[in-house]
């Protein structure tokens, strides 16, 4: 499998599950630029992290099923499948609590979505991605 990823000790907040390891993040996107841009934002946050970017969805499932996430941000469309297969993979590999997004260019035409997963329009401006990554992103009390 191959995966970029990148491990920071980003301040000391503790992670969402009150662990002292890292918050784990798998974004699945066949569009390099913008995985990059969302691994940019995402390391942004106030916490150690470990983010996995892969970019089809058969390295997505592998990764699934080798690894435990946190959050989990795929593009819809992917060229061999579409982000609602990687949410099925996350269903059938992950804990309940792993928080699922889908991105996508055209939210529309996006089917239903199952729960607890989330939509993000990518034409969101810069801003409102990191709003939405602060607000979901926040250590447990």
């Amino acid at each position: 499998m191959t995966t970029d990823s990148l491990t920071r000790g980003l301040g000391t907040a503790p992670d969402r599950c009150s662990n002292p390891s890292p918050t784990t993040v798998l974004l699945v996107d066949d569009d390099e630029d913008y995985a990059q841009f969302m691994q940019r934002l995402i390391a942004r946050g106030h916490r150690p992290l470990r983010i996995d970017i892969v970019h089809d969805l058969a390295t997505a499932q592998d990764a699934l099923k080798a690894s435990r996430y946190d959050f989990v941000f795929s593009d819809y469309n992917l060229k061999e499948g579409t982000g609602l297969d990687v949410l099925e993979a996350v269903r059938a590999t992950q804990p309940r609590e792993t928080l699922r997004v889908l991105v996508t260019g055209t939210p529309h035409l996006v089917p239903t979505v199952p729960s607890p997963a989330r939509v993000w329009d990518k034409s969101w401006a810069t801003d409102t991605i990191r709003a939405e990554l602060s607000r979901i992103m926040q250590p447990a009390p």
